[in-house]
């Protein structure tokens, strides 16, 4: 019996030892490497603060100091390309603002002349390619020179912001508006057949005729603009053609008393 007692206090006394090893090892292995672990999946999703802290003086304290200073160069690198990106952006920005400043007309705001010819060029070959209609407006300030000799320069060119800015407000935003050059604005509708740009061109017309202008006047005056209509066809197969029937129909509505409009191959 003694024996059988002493064997049982020794197998007893190897089990706590064992189970003191084991707990000793799951605290000194285990956790450290769960907290690795665990770094690790959170610097995996994106937490690139995330770092981790073993205080064990051996082999797991260099692992998780190497894993901290990974986690550190990563988020150097994802800082850098942040900034990076931000400046790339603020300069494309940049390039977009300079790029747009060039295209458009100092004094209306509206597209200048070179910039409504690429449009043009653009519009009319895509509308070729595609078979849409394409139409084109050539509106004129009536008896602008009136207003230049009679108030001056500085009220022609309030004539000038406020007609564009009527032109701007009566338009699609994916219409073209610009300025054709002194009193002349020209108007690229796509996607607009003779009717729809024949009803725009009216809108345009009468919004104007309607709208009172200070232009440092004694009192606010009313302008009227003539505006020629034409539009993609056979007779009519390029911008240059596309250009010279509205201009001619402009002409027309000129000649037959202006405040009006006129479309090309009508009478």
């Amino acid at each position: 019996m003694a024996t059988i007692f002493y064997i049982v206090l020794g197998l007893g006394a190897f089990a706590a030892i064992l189970l003191a090893n084991g707990l000793t090892i799951w605290r000194l292995v285990a956790v450290p490497l769960h907290r690795v672990e665990v770094a690790a999946r959170s610097l995996a999703v994106g937490n690139l603060e995330t770092r981790v802290e073993i205080n064990s003086r051996d082999e797991l304290q260099l692992l998780g100091e190497s894993f901290n200073h990974m986690a550190a160069q990563l988020s150097k690198i994802y800082l850098t390309l942040e900034r990076l990106v931000d400046e790339n952006l603020s300069m494309e920005a940049e390039r977009r603002q300079l790029k747009e400043a060039v295209a458009r007309d100092g004094l209306t705001g509206l597209y200048n002349h070179c910039h409504f010819r690429e449009w043009l060029r653009a519009e009319t070959a895509r509308s070729l390619r595609e078979g849409s209609p394409l139409s084109l407006l050539m509106a004129d300030i009536d008896r602008f020179k009136h207003y230049n000799d009679s108030y001056g320069h500085l009220a022609g060119d309030k004539v000038l912001t406020s007609v564009a800015r009527v032109i701007k407000d009566a338009v699609r935003v994916s219409d073209i508006a610009a300025r054709y050059g002194g009193e002349e604005f020209a108007v690229i509708l796509p996607n607009t057949d003779s009717a729809a740009a024949l009803a725009t061109a009216e809108r345009i017309r009468l919004m104007v005729e309607r709208t009172s202008m200070d232009i440092g006047a004694t009192a606010p005056v009313h302008v009227t603009i003539s505006i020629g209509v034409a539009s993609l066809s056979s007779q009519y197969a390029d911008e240059e053609f596309l250009i010279q029937a509205a201009d001619a129909a402009l002409y027309a509505a000129k000649k037959a008393g202006r405040n009006r409009v006129a479309v090309a191959g009508q009478r």
